[in-house]
């Protein structure tokens, strides 16, 4: 009876590892070029970044896109934009959009919300705005 139970332990763990496989998105091992992942702002600041945001926006840029729409491809990851680092994840289904200004003063202004939204968000995915 525990052998049993062992193995359907054993093909348990290997179902769900199989499954955490085939969600967990695609990193291709390519060279990533700075000038492909920074926004201009970020671009002149380059020798002052923090390596981890560096390596975080290289394999965002290594990744498959997780969907697509008529207006482009989307997918979670750190990115720049401007002077903003966006952090973009999906939880429990749902697209989490996080925006960190990269200048002191600290504010976003709402024409640039729209567009980073657009830019980043599938376009058939509802938003709410928390400040």
């Amino acid at each position: 009876m525990d052998l049993q139970k062992e193995k359907q332990i054993k093909q348990q763990m290997e179902a769900e590892k199989a499954k955490a496989a085939q969600v967990a998105p695609k990193v291709e091992e390519r060279p990533v070029k700075l000038r492909e992942i920074l926004s201009d702002y970020y671009y002149k600041r380059r020798n002052n970044l923090d390596p981890v945001l560096l390596r975080d926006l290289r394999e965002t840029a290594r990744r498959e896109p997780v969907t697509a729409d008529s207006y482009g491809t989307y997918k979670p990851g750190t990115f720049t934009f401007g002077s903003f680092v966006l952090d973009v994840e999906i939880e429990n289904g749902l697209w989490k959009l996080e925006i960190y200004p990269g200048e002191k003063n600290g504010t976003i202004p709402e024409n640039v919300v729209e567009q980073i939204r657009y830019k980043f968000i599938p376009d058939d995915v509802w938003m709410v705005k928390t400040y």
